[in-house]
């Protein structure tokens, strides 16, 4: 029996069908809840299907484009899922692409189109059909394709002038490419592409790797960031957060609007939740005062985020994101702000000082994990990093170029960054800058916030795009050989 067998038997009798009805909002909700209490975390399906098949369509158009230019044609967006079918099936079947893979069979990427839960965001019809005009979203997606393919075909013909190119294909989920999404085949040899849609961003850098590498030490088992910091700084926050959202409840409750009723209710409703006391009839702020979710107000981190049972931290956080919590008169939202600015961040710098400086011998091995060039099976390839449709291209040197430079390489804690009016920012954000002889290269932006939401988890690497100076291919010496583009 598959784990998933295990998974809707054991849960069968919880849906009225014996299984989730992917029609019905009830059963969606409870299998969000389930999913996220198995893995401990915040699980939606729509987000994560959106997501994903964003992703799909995005690098998928760009190989559709990018056949298209070769053939030295003009790509037409697709209508609707069956133009879509029509191009994949013409697509396969060129002479120029050796193959499409789509990490998914086509079959399934249709179908997840059709599916309810990304509808919205694909179709401008209601209806589910093959022939439903695709969403001006979509469109703007394909047409950030398009430009990324028709820069990068210039760019690849500059950069090898007396190469072919011979075929193009995306990066199935199941191969190991590195951070390649796409990859062009220039006179038999492949060219790595990661393709951002819009400027792109380097989220996915983990804290606890970071931090290893620029201090030379490691966060303790089961442990991340805040938890490590300063705990007076960190429980105060979070004690803060608790209280205002249990005063605004209150307050709200008294009033007892409709519109507030409404939002509380789905957020506490048994669907709304996972784990022990999940049965319990929260739906309501007299019932919610009397329950075993609501927080006192004096936990600390290791109450709770080692509150498994309950699950009060999820709880929690789909509370403040209700517009009657974060906007209501007790200033929620505003309130939890500020702690972030004049108690955690000051902690987090307090605490990275205390185990500065930096390691200078692990500056190569830090600057390759920065620009994702640490997979030792890849270390002699470059990639060619592909944003803000193609207008901004970049050769990223392969990890062996950057071990070359180690001995001149440098690394720099830019200070604290502010909001647009110079106002203090509520997560914690600087830009790591990366230096050559001096000289600086590229900055790394840093963005430490709960990724999950407020509360929900020990905090996550969310940075937005890196920029790169003038002259950063040529330092390194990119194979290739000057991808200067900036196109």
């Amino acid at each position: 029996m598959s784990i998933f067998d295990k998974f809707f038997t054991k849960f069968a009798y919880k849906f009225d069908k014996g299984y989730p009805d992917m029609n019905n909002d009830q059963d969606v909700l409870l299998l969000e809840s389930l999913i996220s209490e198995a893995i401990d975390e915040k699980f939606s399906l729509e987000e994560a299907s959106a997501t994903n098949i964003t992703d799909v369509l995005h690098e998928t158009f760009f190989a559709l484009a990018f056949e298209s230019l070769m053939q030295g044609k003009n790509y037409s967006i697709p209508k609707n899922i069956k133009e879509l079918e029509q191009q994949l099936i013409k697509f396969q079947n060129s002479s120029f692409s050796s193959e499409l893979k789509l990490g998914v069979t086509k079959d399934t990427m249709l179908d997840r189109l059709l599916n309810k839960q990304t509808t919205k965001q694909y179709f401008s019809d209601p209806d589910n059909k093959q022939t439903s005009n695709f969403s001006p979203t979509l469109i703007d997606d394909a047409q950030d394709a398009i430009e990324s393919a028709e820069n990068t075909i210039k760019a690849l013909e500059t950069s090898y002038p007396g190469g072919k190119i011979e075929s193009i294909k995306r990066v199935a989920s199941s191969e190991d490419i590195g951070v390649a999404d796409n990859v062009a085949v220039v006179d038999g040899e492949p060219i790595l592409i990661s393709l951002k849609k819009g400027k792109g961003q380097f989220g996915s850098l983990s804290i606890e790797e970071l931090l290893k590498l620029m201090y030379g030490f490691e966060l303790g088992k089961g442990t991340g960031l805040l938890t490590s910091i300063d705990q007076n700084a960190v429980n105060d926050t979070l004690q803060g957060y608790i209280k205002d959202i249990n005063d605004q409840i209150d307050d709200l409750s008294d009033k007892k609007t409709d519109t507030f009723k409404g939002e509380l209710a789905i957020a506490m409703s048994e669907k709304g939740r996972v784990g022990k006391g999940a049965g319990e009839d929260i739906s309501t702020p007299s019932k919610w005062n009397s329950s075993q979710i609501k927080a006192k107000g004096n936990e600390t981190t290791d109450s709770w985020f080692g509150d498994k049972p309950t699950k009060r931290k999820h709880t929690y956080g789909r509370i403040y994101e209700l517009p009657s919590i974060k906007k209501g008169n007790r200033n929620v939202e505003a309130n939890h702000q500020k702690r972030k600015q004049t108690k955690i961040n000051p902690a987090i710098d307090d605490y990275l000082e205390s185990k500065g400086p930096i390691v200078k011998n692990n500056i190569a091995k830090l600057v390759s994990f920065l620009l994702r060039q640490d997979n030792e099976a890849l270390k002699d390839k470059d990639y060619l990093y592909v944003s803000s449709k193609g207008n901004k291209i970049l050769k990223i040197p392969s990890r062996d170029k950057i071990f070359n430079r180690a001995q001149d390489l440098d690394i720099e804690l830019s200070p604290m960054k502010k909001g647009k009016k110079g106002q203090d920012l509520s997560d914690y954000s600087r830009d790591i800058i990366i230096k050559g002889k001096g000289k600086e290269l590229a900055r790394i932006p840093l963005l430490f916030r709960h990724s999950k939401g407020q509360f929900r988890d020990l905090l996550a690497q969310k940075g937005p795009a890196p920029t790169f100076s003038d002259g950063f291919t040529e330092y390194f010496g990119a194979k290739g050989d000057e991808i200067e583009v900036t196109v």
